[in-house]
This record gives C-alpha cells, sequence and structure tokens, in this order.
C-alpha cells in the first residue's frame, strides 16, 4: 500500500492515474479525497527540554493529546498523530523551544466501512 499525495486540477489528476494504472505492480487505485476517507499523520518529535521549560512542555503535551515516548536529561521525543494542521501547531509550539530533530509519515489515509 503506497499513499501518494498531489494537488492538482481534474485533468492532471487524472493522467496521473492513468500512468499510475499502467504500472504492473498497481492492483488497485483510490482516490481519497473527501469525507469517505480517514486520514492521518505522524511525526516524532525530539525537542530540548531545559528543567525551566519541562512543565511547559509536558503542559503542550497534554492539550495536543500526544505521547512522550522517550525521556533524557535535557530532551523529551513526542509521539503525535493527526491530520497536518494539528502537527503543523504543535511544532509551532515547540520550535521556541529547539527541535532537535523530526520525522514524519506524511498523511496516510483508508477509506471508511460502511455501516
Amino acid at each position: 500500500r503506497i499513499t501518494i499525495c498531489t494537488k492538482a486540477d481534474k485533468p492532471v489528476l487524472e493522467q496521473i492515474e492513468k500512468q499510475l494504472n499502467k504500472l504492473v505492480n498497481v492492483i488497485k487505485l483510490r482516490d481519497l479525497t473527501g469525507p469517505q476517507a480517514v486520514k492521518r499523520e505522524m511525526a516524532l518529535i525530539c525537542v530540548r527540554a531545559k528543567p525551566d521549560q519541562r512543565a511547559e512542555i509536558l503542559r503542550i503535551v497534554d492539550i495536543f493529546r500526544c505521547k512522550v515516548i522517550d525521556e533524557g536529561a535535557e530532551h523529551y521525543i513526542i509521539e503525535v498523530t493527526g491530520d497536518e494542521g494539528k502537527i503543523a501547531a504543535l511544532l509551532k509550539l515547540l520550535k521556541p523551544m529547539g527541535i532537535k530533530k523530526l520525522a514524519r509519515t506524511g498523511p496516510l489515509a483508508l477509506i471508511r466501512e460502511p455501516n
């Protein structure tokens, strides 16, 4: 399963789909735009955590419903999942503390099952 994201008008999108369908290894192609799909992204963020900033970082983690998955004397590694906007907002708040490393999955999506 591969998720490919693009911003394109209808003719360009149709051309992308035609080219992908020509590939031998492509079994099925689905357009995951709209409400029929569940979309999420995940990020691991290593943030500098000085003693005077630790409480503030934990408060931000709690507000964004993230998890601290590793901690050291001067860092936290935070796991967050959500849409692109949520992750961007979290990064904006953590940036002043000092983001040391960042890994993001990019968008993932699945079609909703019928009720």
